[in-house]
């Protein structure tokens, strides 16, 4: 140990110079190097703080943003399959056609309709889907959404794989590829109960109750479109002869069953395009187009003998025969009123009657 450390003297010498590494080496006390660190103060210790603090709310805010991606993808997957679920199960039909009527695509639940698989429908016609009667309706329901870019409540009959039929009504919306039209998106609600309601509706208000012909409201609607034509217009007044003695010997119920007769023996003696109608009681009419005033009465006196040969049973052991007499009346000019028509049928149908019945007299 040295008394006095300031006071050594050391030497080097030359040689020592030459053989030796040496190295200064200077040993200082920790509370030197705290008092002069940066570390120490107070400044370094709140960055410090505030570095750890800024790291965390960083790693905590992408944690943040992460999970709420990742919840919107799955949020987004979730609506997606909502929404196809929505499309392919919806309690109507959605199709897609290109601008030649093509399908495009087509839901489960149009296809469960048609009864086909899905690629048997994709890239055929829709038009090969429908009735015959329906195509037509369809090309122009197409033709008319190249014009506009919504069409509504156009009517078609689906033809189905299993060969029913049931009927749609149908809206589009059209999508424009620079400028032209390119898809339809369609969609279809099944109306058959509407359809079948309103054709039964029609039935009852157009149709006698009791021989199943046109009643007198239908007779006169149908008068009025025939007359809105230029072709020769013919009206036979009809009425069952002695009609009273079946209803007093027979009763009602045989009187109602004659009265089917007639109808049903009526409409095998008439062409198809004519209309027959009762207009109550034994009282029937008919109207026929492009016949002249011979060839009118002669189509009366025709149904006169065949209705005079046919046999009415009226048990199991009886039959018995209806003659009717007939006044017919063809329209003078066009414009004439369906009214004034009748009414000189009516003054024929008179004079066949009191000239002796079962026959049929021309107006004059």
């Amino acid at each position: 140990m040295f008394q006095n450390e300031h006071n050594v003297n050391l030497t080097v010498v030359e040689r020592s110079k030459e053989i030796t590494d040496w190295k200064l080496v200077i040993f200082l006390p920790n509370e030197t190097i705290n008092e002069h660190s940066i570390f120490n103060t107070d400044i370094a210790n709140y960055a410090i703080v505030l570095l750890y603090i800024g790291t965390a709310a960083i790693l905590l805010l992408l944690l943040f943003i992460t999970e709420q991606k990742r919840k919107e993808i799955q949020y987004d997957g979730i609506i997606k399959e909502e929404l196809n679920d929505l499309y392919e199960n919806a309690p109507c039909g959605y199709h897609s056609l290109d601008n030649q009527g093509i399908i495009l695509k087509i839901n489960n639940t149009e296809l469960s309709w048609l009864g086909y698989q899905r690629e048997e429908v994709i890239g055929k016609p829709f038009t090969d889907f429908l009735t015959s009667a329906s195509v037509a309706t369809f090309e122009r329901f197409l033709a008319q959404l190249q014009m506009d870019n919504t069409i509504e409540g156009v009517v078609l009959e689906i033809q189905c794989k299993d060969g029913h039929t049931f009927f749609v009504s149908t809206s589009a919306t059209s999508i424009l590829e620079k400028g032209h039209f390119a898809i339809a998106r369609t969609s279809a609600f099944d109306i058959t109960e509407r359809i079948e309601l309103e054709n039964r509706l029609a039935y009852i208000a157009n149709t006698d109750v009791l021989t199943g012909i046109s009643n007198r409201r239908h007779f006169f609607q149908e008068a009025e479109q025939y007359l809105q034509t230029e072709q020769a217009i013919s009206v036979m007044m009809l009425d069952a002869d002695h009609f009273k003695k079946v209803n007093d010997v027979y009763g009602h119920d045989i009187g109602d069953e004659v009265l089917k007769s007639i109808a049903i023996t009526l409409r095998a003696a008439l062409p198809e395009q004519v209309v027959l109608a009762r207009l109550g009681g034994e009282e029937f009419v008919i109207l026929v187009a492009n016949l002249n005033d011979q060839q009118a009465l002669q189509l009366s006196q025709q149904i006169c003998v065949k209705m005079a040969n046919t046999a009415i049973p009226v048990s199991e052991d009886e039959d018995i025969y209806i003659t009717l007499s007939i006044g017919t009346a063809q329209r003078d000019f066009y414009g004439e009123d369906i009214d004034e028509i009748l009414k000189r049928a009516d003054i024929a149908l008179y004079q066949a009657k009191e000239t002796g019945r079962n026959q049929a007299i021309q107006s004059t």
